[in-house]
């Protein structure tokens, strides 16, 4: 009996010793064969199919969605490759049209045009994401652009999230690096940690795993529902507050960081290309068309701002963007052109099906005359 007693620490000490050799080994192996050594703005190899419970909140938007992206992490049906004209289109959720489905998002339809009707074949490598800013944008184009093949322009439908975050933060800040990598890529170098175990390959697989799962739920978490409903309710009984936006520091910082990307571009010889950002707020617009922009109002308390404050505070945002044509930056206004309207547009700022087919038509006839190719 005491012999047996004596051999259960040793048990315990070599079952110990396996358990981190095989640690040790897997750790090594995964960056041998699959290391977190490059940047991806989406997780690569996605193929998503799942339904948005919250399209009965909404009209102009289909039930089911597909959301897929290839090897490189970014969505296109063609590859950024050698003899195609390749276009990075950056952007937060009104780049990425998550819920009206793969083939109805902008970038699609345009990239499909494009290659109907120009002699030289067109790749749209879209990398949008939900709340991306412009602060993301400029980390993600300098990291990107380098190890991707071929990008000859950069289109960028940008300034809500900017908009957004200023409303909560009116003296703006800058975010730390560690939460801006976070946000602005799916994957990143493990180097990129500071803390030791987040360095490892174990960590960032597994990172992976669980971010991975929670997309491939994505639309279909009941609890968005729920927060639809209580926003609505929030900002139908909220009063309008009398105090007016100060964006003063947001929009230099804005200023600062779209001419950081228009240097970029400019530098490598990349067409940058500048979309302002359609919304529904108007002045005079209808109590449900108000409830609808729900999601994107600022609600603190039993306050808000009026649907004019919001719309003169995007079109702030929107101006900074028009000051930056020249014979080197297009812009494409397309904030003007957009009907502000709910068939064009499901809530505060994102494209219902139609909204996005005009879009695609929209920015078509501007790029068939304005892109160095035929």
């Amino acid at each position: 009996m005491k012999r047996k007693l004596k051999k259960v620490p040793q048990n315990i000490l070599l079952g110990l010793f396996g358990s981190v050799l095989a640690l040790v080994l897997l750790e090594f192996g995964l960056r041998l064969l699959i290391p977190h050594n490059k940047y991806y703005a989406l997780y690569p190899n996605l193929n998503i199919q799942t339904e948005f419970i919250a399209n009965q909140y909404y009209s102009g938007l289909p039930l089911k969605f597909q959301y897929t992206s290839n090897d490189e992490g970014y969505r296109s049906k063609h590859k950024l490759e050698e003899g195609r004209y390749g276009i990075l289109a950056l952007g937060g959720s009104t780049t990425e049209c998550t819920y009206i489905g793969e083939k109805a998002n902008w970038t699609f339809l345009l990239e499909e045009k494009l290659n109907a009707q120009l002699n030289t074949e067109v790749t749209i490598a879209n990398v949008g994401s939900a709340g991306m800013s412009s602060e993301h944008h400029v980390v993600q184009l300098e990291r990107l652009e380098p190890q991707l093949s071929h990008v000859n322009a950069v289109i960028i439908l940008v300034g809500i999230n900017d908009f957004i975050k200023s409303l909560y933060s009116p003296e703006h800040f800058s975010l730390d690096k560690r939460t801006l990598l976070a946000k602005a890529f799916a994957k990143y170098p493990r180097s990129e940690n500071e803390k030791w175990y987040q360095r490892t390959e174990l960590w960032m697989h597994y990172r992976d795993f669980r971010v991975v799962r929670a997309k491939k739920r994505h639309g279909a978490i009941k609890s968005f529902v729920t927060t639809i409903s209580k926003r609505r309710n929030a900002l139908k009984n909220a009063r309008v507050s009398s105090v007016g936006l100060s964006l003063n520091n947001a929009l230099a910082e804005y200023s600062s960081n779209i001419q950081s990307i228009v240097d970029y571009c400019r530098d490598r010889n990349i067409m940058p290309i500048l979309i302002t950002q359609p919304t529904l707020w108007h002045h005079g617009m209808s109590e449900r068309e108000f409830e609808l922009t729900a999601l994107g109002a600022y609600i603190e308390g039993d306050s808000t701002y009026s649907a004019s404050a919001y719309e003169q505070g995007m079109n702030g945002f929107n101006n900074v963007l028009r000051e930056f044509a020249n014979d080197s930056v297009r812009v494409i206004d397309l904030a003007n052109i957009l009907p502000k309207d709910t068939i064009h547009l499901y809530d505060h700022c994102h494209f219902t099906m139609e909204g996005s087919y005009a879009v695609s038509e929209i920015l078509l006839s501007d790029l068939l005359s304005t892109l160095p190719i035929k």
